[in-house]
Protein backbone atom coordinates (compact mmCIF):
# COMPACT_ATOMS: atom_id res chain seq x y z
CA UNK A 1 0.00 0.00 0.00
CA UNK A 2 1.42 3.37 -1.02
CA UNK A 3 2.11 5.99 1.63
CA UNK A 4 0.50 9.42 1.71
CA UNK A 5 1.11 12.51 3.80
CA UNK A 6 -1.47 11.12 6.25
CA UNK A 7 0.24 7.73 6.65
CA UNK A 8 1.91 7.03 10.00
CA UNK A 9 5.52 6.23 9.14
CA UNK A 10 9.02 6.35 10.71
CA UNK A 11 10.51 9.84 10.41
CA UNK A 12 13.91 11.00 11.63
CA UNK A 13 14.88 14.65 12.11
CA UNK A 14 17.05 16.94 14.21
CA UNK A 15 17.02 20.45 15.64
CA UNK A 16 19.68 22.70 17.11
CA UNK A 17 17.91 23.73 20.30
CA UNK A 18 19.25 24.08 23.84
CA UNK A 19 18.60 21.14 26.16
CA UNK A 20 16.64 23.44 28.48
CA UNK A 21 13.71 22.91 26.11
CA UNK A 22 13.61 19.10 26.43
CA UNK A 23 10.28 19.12 28.31
CA UNK A 24 8.69 21.49 25.82
CA UNK A 25 9.77 19.46 22.77
CA UNK A 26 8.43 16.21 24.22
CA UNK A 27 5.19 17.83 25.41
CA UNK A 28 4.38 19.35 22.00
CA UNK A 29 5.42 16.25 20.08
CA UNK A 30 3.09 14.03 22.09
CA UNK A 31 0.13 16.26 21.26
CA UNK A 32 0.19 14.75 17.76
CA UNK A 33 -0.97 11.32 16.63
CA UNK A 34 2.29 9.40 16.98
CA UNK A 35 3.46 5.88 17.62
CA UNK A 36 6.93 5.08 18.93
CA UNK A 37 9.09 8.11 19.61
CA UNK A 38 12.69 8.58 20.69
CA UNK A 39 14.25 11.96 21.45
CA UNK A 40 18.00 11.97 22.00
CA UNK A 41 19.80 14.97 23.49
CA UNK A 42 23.38 15.42 22.28
CA UNK A 43 26.30 17.84 22.45
CA UNK A 44 28.68 18.17 19.50
CA UNK A 45 31.96 20.05 19.88
CA UNK A 46 32.60 22.65 17.21
CA UNK A 47 29.11 22.57 15.71
CA UNK A 48 25.76 24.27 16.40
CA UNK A 49 27.56 27.27 17.86
CA UNK A 50 24.32 29.13 18.56
CA UNK A 51 23.42 26.47 21.14
CA UNK A 52 26.94 25.62 22.35
CA UNK A 53 26.74 22.32 20.48
CA UNK A 54 23.47 21.26 22.09
CA UNK A 55 20.93 19.65 19.75
CA UNK A 56 18.33 16.88 19.51
CA UNK A 57 17.77 13.88 17.27
CA UNK A 58 14.24 12.47 16.83
CA UNK A 59 12.92 9.12 15.68
CA UNK A 60 9.13 9.34 15.51
CA UNK A 61 6.34 7.30 13.94
CA UNK A 62 4.06 10.03 12.64
CA UNK A 63 2.52 11.33 9.41
CA UNK A 64 4.37 13.72 7.13
CA UNK A 65 1.46 16.13 7.52
CA UNK A 66 1.93 16.21 11.30
CA UNK A 67 5.71 16.46 10.96
CA UNK A 68 5.33 19.57 8.82
CA UNK A 69 2.85 21.04 11.32
CA UNK A 70 5.20 20.25 14.21
CA UNK A 71 8.29 21.65 12.46
CA UNK A 72 6.49 24.88 11.55
CA UNK A 73 5.01 25.33 15.00
CA UNK A 74 8.16 24.48 16.93
CA UNK A 75 11.23 24.95 14.74
CA UNK A 76 10.18 27.90 12.58
CA UNK A 77 7.56 29.81 14.57
CA UNK A 78 8.86 29.37 18.12
CA UNK A 79 12.63 28.96 17.77
CA UNK A 80 13.06 30.75 14.40
CA UNK A 81 15.40 28.05 13.12
CA UNK A 82 16.89 27.86 9.63
CA UNK A 83 15.76 24.91 7.54
CA UNK A 84 18.47 25.50 4.95
CA UNK A 85 22.11 26.58 5.03
CA UNK A 86 22.80 30.07 3.74
CA UNK A 87 24.88 33.17 4.29
CA UNK A 88 27.71 31.13 5.75
CA UNK A 89 25.42 29.62 8.40
CA UNK A 90 24.36 25.95 8.62
CA UNK A 91 20.79 24.73 8.79
CA UNK A 92 19.37 24.30 12.28
CA UNK A 93 16.70 21.68 11.66
CA UNK A 94 15.97 19.08 9.03
CA UNK A 95 14.52 15.69 8.19
CA UNK A 96 16.37 12.60 6.97
CA UNK A 97 15.13 12.00 3.42
CA UNK A 98 15.49 8.22 3.42
CA UNK A 99 15.91 5.96 6.44
CA UNK A 100 17.91 3.01 5.14
CA UNK A 101 17.68 0.97 8.37
CA UNK A 102 15.13 1.57 11.12
CA UNK A 103 17.27 -0.31 13.63
CA UNK A 104 20.41 1.71 12.87
CA UNK A 105 18.46 4.96 13.05
CA UNK A 106 17.08 4.07 16.48
CA UNK A 107 20.57 3.10 17.65
CA UNK A 108 21.96 6.38 16.32
CA UNK A 109 19.28 8.37 18.16
CA UNK A 110 20.06 6.81 21.56
CA UNK A 111 23.84 6.77 21.19
CA UNK A 112 24.56 9.57 23.71
CA UNK A 113 22.38 7.94 26.39
CA UNK A 114 20.21 10.99 27.16
CA UNK A 115 16.86 9.79 25.89
CA UNK A 116 13.13 10.47 26.23
CA UNK A 117 10.91 7.76 24.73
CA UNK A 118 7.70 5.78 25.06
CA UNK A 119 9.59 2.52 24.59
CA UNK A 120 9.59 0.19 27.57
CA UNK A 121 12.69 0.15 29.76
CA UNK A 122 13.57 -3.26 28.32
CA UNK A 123 13.22 -2.12 24.70
CA UNK A 124 15.33 0.96 25.37
CA UNK A 125 18.02 -1.07 27.11
CA UNK A 126 18.32 -3.35 24.07
CA UNK A 127 18.94 -0.33 21.85
CA UNK A 128 21.41 1.16 24.32
CA UNK A 129 23.35 -2.11 24.48
CA UNK A 130 23.39 -2.37 20.70
CA UNK A 131 24.57 1.24 20.45
CA UNK A 132 27.43 0.56 22.86
CA UNK A 133 28.46 -2.58 20.99
CA UNK A 134 28.26 -0.78 17.66
CA UNK A 135 30.45 2.06 18.88
CA UNK A 136 32.98 -0.44 20.25
CA UNK A 137 33.07 -2.54 17.07
CA UNK A 138 33.31 0.29 14.56
CA UNK A 139 36.61 0.70 12.79
CA UNK A 140 38.50 3.97 13.17
CA UNK A 141 37.35 5.09 9.72
CA UNK A 142 33.73 4.26 10.51
CA UNK A 143 34.01 6.21 13.75
CA UNK A 144 35.34 9.20 11.84
CA UNK A 145 32.58 8.94 9.23
CA UNK A 146 29.94 8.76 11.96
CA UNK A 147 31.42 11.86 13.56
CA UNK A 148 31.43 13.74 10.25
CA UNK A 149 27.64 13.48 10.14
CA UNK A 150 27.48 16.04 12.97
CA UNK A 151 29.43 18.70 11.03
CA UNK A 152 27.09 21.52 9.89
CA UNK A 153 27.67 21.94 6.17
CA UNK A 154 26.45 24.41 3.61
CA UNK A 155 24.79 23.28 0.39
CA UNK A 156 27.31 21.80 -2.04
CA UNK A 157 25.53 23.19 -5.09
CA UNK A 158 23.00 25.71 -6.28
CA UNK A 159 20.23 25.27 -8.79
CA UNK A 160 21.32 26.79 -12.06
CA UNK A 161 18.60 27.06 -14.62
CA UNK A 162 14.93 26.44 -15.17
CA UNK A 163 14.81 22.75 -14.27
CA UNK A 164 15.44 21.21 -10.87
CA UNK A 165 17.98 18.73 -12.22
CA UNK A 166 20.31 21.46 -13.51
CA UNK A 167 22.93 22.27 -10.88
CA UNK A 168 26.23 24.12 -10.43
CA UNK A 169 28.67 23.55 -7.58
CA UNK A 170 28.84 26.37 -5.05
CA UNK A 171 32.63 26.69 -5.08
CA UNK A 172 32.93 28.81 -1.92
CA UNK A 173 30.65 26.49 0.07
CA UNK A 174 32.52 23.43 -1.23
CA UNK A 175 35.80 24.92 -0.05
CA UNK A 176 34.38 25.64 3.40
CA UNK A 177 32.76 22.22 3.70
CA UNK A 178 35.94 20.39 2.74
CA UNK A 179 38.00 22.41 5.24
CA UNK A 180 35.47 21.74 8.04
CA UNK A 181 35.41 18.01 7.32
CA UNK A 182 39.21 17.79 7.20
CA UNK A 183 39.51 19.73 10.44
CA UNK A 184 37.05 17.36 12.13
CA UNK A 185 39.02 14.32 10.95
CA UNK A 186 42.32 15.69 12.28
CA UNK A 187 40.80 16.92 15.56
CA UNK A 188 39.25 13.54 16.33
CA UNK A 189 42.56 11.76 15.80
CA UNK A 190 44.49 14.23 17.96
CA UNK A 191 41.92 13.92 20.76
CA UNK A 192 42.37 10.15 20.64
CA UNK A 193 46.16 10.47 20.81
CA UNK A 194 46.66 9.21 17.27
CA UNK A 195 48.98 10.67 14.65
CA UNK A 196 46.81 12.52 12.08
CA UNK A 197 46.46 10.93 8.67
CA UNK A 198 47.97 12.39 5.53
CA UNK A 199 46.13 14.85 3.29
CA UNK A 200 45.51 12.10 0.72
CA UNK A 201 44.04 9.80 3.39
CA UNK A 202 41.80 12.60 4.63
CA UNK A 203 40.65 13.16 1.07
CA UNK A 204 39.74 9.48 0.71
CA UNK A 205 37.66 9.66 3.89
CA UNK A 206 35.89 12.82 2.72
CA UNK A 207 35.23 11.22 -0.66
CA UNK A 208 33.63 8.23 1.05
CA UNK A 209 31.62 10.57 3.27
CA UNK A 210 30.29 12.39 0.21
CA UNK A 211 29.52 9.10 -1.53
CA UNK A 212 27.50 7.84 1.45
CA UNK A 213 25.73 11.18 2.00
CA UNK A 214 22.23 11.87 0.74
CA UNK A 215 23.32 14.29 -1.99
CA UNK A 216 21.43 14.75 -5.26
CA UNK A 217 22.97 12.38 -7.84
CA UNK A 218 24.06 15.07 -10.33
CA UNK A 219 25.73 17.06 -7.57
CA UNK A 220 27.40 13.94 -6.16
CA UNK A 221 28.75 13.08 -9.60
CA UNK A 222 30.25 16.56 -10.03
CA UNK A 223 31.81 16.38 -6.55
CA UNK A 224 33.40 12.99 -7.26
CA UNK A 225 34.91 14.23 -10.52
CA UNK A 226 36.24 17.43 -8.96
CA UNK A 227 37.77 15.54 -6.02
CA UNK A 228 40.09 13.64 -8.35
CA UNK A 229 41.96 16.82 -9.24
CA UNK A 230 43.62 18.21 -6.10
CA UNK A 231 43.73 17.86 -2.32
CA UNK A 232 40.98 20.46 -1.85
CA UNK A 233 39.72 21.42 -5.31
CA UNK A 234 38.10 24.57 -3.91
CA UNK A 235 41.03 25.75 -1.81
CA UNK A 236 41.70 28.92 -3.82
CA UNK A 237 38.26 30.21 -2.76
CA UNK A 238 39.25 30.20 0.92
Amino acid sequence: MSQTDDTIQPISFFCAVKHDHYDYLEEILTEYNIGTYIIGAEVADGTHKDTDGEHFHFYVEMSLKDYHKFSKRVFRDKFKLRGQAGGGKPRQYGKVKNIESLERMKIYTVKEGKVRTNLTAEQLQVLMDMSYERQSDLSQIDQILLNLRTVPLQAWAIQNGKYEDVWALDEASCCRNYALLEMEIVKKQILEGAMPKSASQNKSIIKRFMFESNIEITVKTMLMIKLERTKNPWEFFG
